[in-house]
């Protein structure tokens, strides 16, 4: 509908004036891409997550294995963490993705379960990962909160 011409109109636009900087005029392109991706949190930093909301989750890769992290939504990205031993309230972060990049979905047979995917990480492609909670009704926080997010980091994009 109305939205996808919207976008595809943007799209073009950014494709034409991409190629015309590059190709016609030769000048360095300093306005794209929209995102800096080392603006995420990189990994194996020590980050205090004393204020931070987390969500307990089993994150199981494509690779099949099942890992314990804690799940930090914050304003533009979603961080894997684990914790620091010894040090309360502080975390290390295993993974880092922009929100507006995610795709959620639910699981139909299990409600303690999401799959998210996301295009770009701190460490390369996360492609249909499936995150296991406690309970369905953290699964639902969850998926709230990324849902919420996403929006949010998609209207701040086009401001």
């Amino acid at each position: 509908g109305e939205v996808e011409r919207a976008r595809r109109a943007i799209r073009v636009f950014l494709h034409c004036s991409w190629f015309m900087f590059v190709n016609f005029l030769e000048e360095k392109e300093t306005q794209l891409p929209l995102t800096n991706r080392n603006d995420c949190v990189q990994n194996d930093t020590v980050l205090d997550l004393t204020n931070s909301d987390l969500l307990s989750c089993h994150v199981i890769g494509a690779d099949g294995v099942r890992n314990h992290r804690f799940l930090v939504v914050e304003s533009n990205q979603i961080i894997l963490v684990v914790p620091v031993p010894g040090q309360l309230g502080f975390g290390r972060p295993k993974l880092a993705a922009m929100l507006h990049d995610l795709d959620v979905s639910g699981d139909k047979q299990d409600s303690r379960s999401l799959y998210i995917s996301a295009k770009y990480t701190t460490v390369g492609p996360m492609i249909n990962t499936k995150f296991i909670f406690d309970d369905s009704i953290r699964c639902m926080a969850a998926q709230q909160r990324l849902s919420k997010g996403r929006m949010k980091a998609r209207e701040e994009k086009m401001r």
